[in-house]
């Protein structure tokens, strides 16, 4: 880069291909380059510059290399010109292309973020900048030294509107921010960092990050056939921005997720997951977007709504980003993306769904038993797929291969025993109604609330034209009587003979004075 020599014709890059790692090396080197530049203008000679920080010889061997026969502003045009022509080529998703295009900047304005990331591929350019700085300890760029950098040129002036945005999108921290402005520290989020490189390793506490190729396909859905028409024409409509939000409601452990990472993976993306949605500040909200553009994710965000909460979705969120929003039956959202969303419902799936899942999780030997699981469980897909493989490891620790229907029973009581116990109080249920001494009446009653127990599911078809379109799979019953009369003894007798767990709720473990908290202390413990 030193010694004059005919300047390359060929392409810089011509030698390389495109991929993600190589497109980020090629836009360090020329955060390198611009940063040699500006230490060789403090300099007599560049020989100095290397005596000095003898560990640029091997940075500089490398630029000057690939820069014969240029030198100074020309060898930095030629590197920005020449790697827009040569990132064109590229049919991959380039992670540093996705965030400069989102954030409308140019590679000069992209070298600048770089020269802040320096630190975190070698140590010595720290101790460079401490020594530039004169701030014993920084190492760590502060603003008014990048702005030297780039003084010589007006073009590669580094306003603080550029240093506003980049903090936007949540590419840059302010280390110091009770520090003037020109003495402000920067970094970028190391999980930030690491997705640029094409190394989304390091995705941050709360995160999960789940590839492409681990999400399900959409054959591989069982939905009812409406949402599944639906389900096939959304990868198209979230690429056009049609539609900016995609919001799946249901219950927890139903298929939420599988829905939305079938979509993803038909859009060409991977999958970018954050729960607690409503805990999100505004810096979480912007490395969940621009973590997503580096990852060419889809972000989905879950809330966990009680009746009449409202999860907040940040307004400017990034055009070219779809959002993938995940609640539960209660609760909504607000702010300006709702205007550009599509909702979609997952019902827990009825007894035909339920044996196909079965049918999926079960060997050929067990096939014949699926209607009978189907039948005896009511569960939604995702909590169905965890019995499933419970009621195995059961089965193998007992063993046998093939399942057995209390497998599934006891695998089940497993799945949430836990929290409920924390709300509620088990009771032992046993014995059988006939024990029961009761009015003919009454024991009437209770034989009809038995069977409408056992054949829930099969009432509501058979029932569409009664008055009001039938009753739901829900069973509601109220036992009323003087203490002491048997109401709780029924309660057992009745769960003893379907073969299910009984809890008893006390009212005064969840009313509380506070307008709301009631609903959401009952939805927790029905949930």
């Amino acid at each position: 880069m030193t010694e004059p020599s005919p300047a390359p014709t060929a392409s810089l890059f011509a030698d390389l291909e495109p991929t993600p790692a190589a497109h980020f090396r090629v836009h360090l080197y020329g955060a390198i380059l611009r940063l040699l530049l500006y230490l060789a203008e403090r300099h007599e000679t560049f020989e100095d510059v290397l005596k000095q920080h003898p560990f640029l010889t091997g940075y500089h061997d490398e630029l000057a290399t690939r820069l014969s026969g240029l030198a100074g502003g020309e060898a930095f045009d030629r590197w920005c010109q020449d790697l827009g022509d040569w990132e064109s080529t590229s049919t991959v998703h380039l992670p540093l292309r996705s965030v400069r295009e989102a954030a409308g900047l140019g590679f000069a304005e992209v070298f600048w973020l770089m020269m802040v990331g320096l630190p975190d591929e070698d140590a010595s350019f720290g101790e460079l900048f401490e020594s530039l700085q004169g701030i014993p300890g920084q190492r760590r760029p502060t603003f008014s030294l990048l702005r030297r950098c780039g003084h010589a040129d007006p073009a590669l002036d580094l306003s603080a509107s550029l240093l506003a945005r980049w903090r936007e999108l949540g590419l840059l921290q302010v280390l110091n921010p009770e520090a003037a402005r020109s003495d402000w520290a920067l970094q970028i989020p190391a999980p930030l960092w690491d997705a640029l490189a094409g190394h989304p390793q390091g995705i941050p506490e709360g995160f999960r990050f789940r590839r492409e190729t681990d999400l399900p396909e959409r054959d591989q859905l069982i939905l009812p056939d409406d949402l599944a028409r639906a389900v096939q024409s959304l990868p198209e409509l979230l690429r056009s921005g049609e539609i900016r939000a995609l919001v799946v409601r249901g219950p927890a452990h139903n298929g939420r997720h599988a829905l939305v990472g079938a979509v993803a993976r038909a859009s060409g993306r991977s999958v970018l997951e954050v729960d607690e949605g409503s805990r999100l500040d505004p810096e979480r909200w912007r490395l969940l977007a621009t973590l997503a553009l580096a990852t060419r994710a889809l972000p989905v965000v879950t809330f966990d709504l009680g009746p009449g909460e409202v999860g907040a979705l940040p307004d400017g969120w990034l055009p070219e980003l779809p959002l993938a929003v995940i609640l539960g039956p209660h609760g909504g959202i607000s702010g300006s993306l709702v205007a550009s969303s599509l909702t979609l419902s997952l019902p827990t799936p009825g007894l035909a769904a339920r044996e196909l899942h079965w049918r999926r999780c079960l060997t050929p030997e067990e096939g014949d038993r699926a209607a009978i699981f189907a039948s005896a469980l009511r569960l939604g897909s995702g909590n169905l797929r965890r019995v499933a493989r419970l009621a195995r490891n059961r089965a193998r620790l007992a063993g046998r291969e093939t399942l057995e229907l209390a497998d599934l029973v006891e695998s089940a009581r497993s799945l949430n025993r836990e929290a409920l116990d924390s709300l509620a109080r088990p009771i032992p249920p046993g014995g059988d109604l006939e024990q029961l001494q009761v009015a003919d009446s009454t024991w009437s009653e209770l034989e009809h609330l038995e069977q409408r127990c056992r054949h829930r599911e099969r009432l509501p078809d058979r029932l569409q034209g009664a008055p009001g379109g039938g009753p739901g799979c829900g069973v509601r019953a109220l036992f009323t009587g003087p203490s002491g009369t048997g109401k709780t003894l029924a309660a057992r007798l009745l769960a003893g003979r379907l073969g299910k767990d009984l809890y008893r709720l006390d009212l005064s473990a969840v009313v509380n004075k506070y307008i709301g908290e009631t609903e959401k202390n009952l939805n927790r413990a029905f949930t």
